[in-house]
Order: C-alpha cells, then sequence, then structure tokens
C-alpha cells in the first residue's frame, strides 16, 4: 500500500483502505472506471459512489463520463517500464 499520498501518511493497509471501505459499509453503490493516463503512461482510475439506493445514479454517471471521455483510445505505453520508472521517480521524492 502507499505509505504517503500529498503529505498524508498512512500507519497501516487499513488508513489507506479507508475511504473505500466507508463507502462498502454505509452499503451505497460504487464503480472505478479508467480515466487516463499518468505521465509515464500508467492507468489511472475514477472512483464514483453514491448513497444507498443509488446503483441506478452511479450507473448512469458512470456510462455518461466513459461516452464523453476519449479514454478507450488511450494505450499504456510499455507498461512494466513505465511502472519501474514511475516507483524509481516516487523513491527519489
Amino acid at each position: 500500500w502507499p505509505r504517503e499520498f500529498r503529505g498524508v501518511e498512512f500507519d497501516n493497509y487499513i488508513d489507506w483502505l479507508l475511504p473505500a471501505a466507508a463507502v462498502s459499509l454505509l452499503g451505497g453503490p460504487a464503480i472505478c472506471i479508467p480515466c487516463g493516463l499518468t505521465r509515464a503512461g500508467l492507468p489511472v482510475g475514477l472512483s464514483l459512489a453514491g448513497p444507498p439506493g443509488s446503483e441506478r445514479r452511479v450507473l448512469a454517471a458512470a456510462a455518461a463520463y466513459e461516452a464523453a471521455h476519449g479514454w478507450r483510445r488511450m494505450v499504456p505505453r510499455r507498461p512494466a517500464a513505465a511502472a519501474v520508472a514511475e516507483a524509481e521517480a516516487q523513491q527519489q521524492v
């Protein structure tokens, strides 16, 4: 798990996972959809969540985003090499 993100440190896996766990515990629907690539060519996901009973709205929002965004035309550039390069860059920070 990431030990730090934008200055926020995570002492353990649960701290890092807490936002996603909160959505699950509250019983709301959630979906993660592809939304682009990093500068290194790695895929990035967008998570959408809603209150309990809003499955139709969450799915409609995801479908609208997918229809409006050109992510389908994006192809990761040498994903394994990009992952190594990005990991090395993060270690230098």
